[in-house]
């Protein structure tokens, strides 16, 4: 453990990280390039720069180095739910809050989890010190 004792993680580095892990998880693709479908990645919200790593990837055809057929499913108030589309197959990859997931899971569906963007929860439960 000494190797990691001065290791403090940055917003930065844990979605490269993440980043870094899902393409690897795909990087088998130059060997599938003549045969694999479509990759669908299903968002949790609305296009925007919370995707930066998607969009530059697709923009700078990153992707398509690597044979594959980037796609993508917007979300927001009206769409349905990335845990959805990936249950449905209209997505192959998603964005998803850990609870949801495990609910998902617990109910029989055989999803993986590739990465975390967040190692520990911002989600909280607050109370006054007056009243905890």
């Amino acid at each position: 453990m000494a190797l990691f004792d001065d290791f403090k993680p940055t917003r930065r580095s844990l979605l490269a990280a993440g980043g870094a892990g899902l393409l690897a998880s795909i990087l088998p693709a130059r060997v599938w390039a003549q045969t694999m479908a479509p990759l669908t990645t299903a968002f949790g919200w609305i296009s925007n720069v919370e995707y930066a790593g998607f969009w530059t990837a697709l923009e700078r055809g990153y992707f398509a180095e690597e044979g594959i057929d980037a796609r993508y499913i917007s979300g927001g108030p009206q769409a349905p739910d990335t845990l959805v589309s990936l249950a449905a197959d209209n997505a192959q990859v998603s964005t998803a809050n850990w609870l949801p997931i495990l609910d998902a899971i617990a109910q029989g569906n055989d999803f993986v989890i590739l990465g975390a963007t967040w190692q520990r929860s911002p989600a909280a439960i607050l109370s006054l010190a007056a009243k905890p």
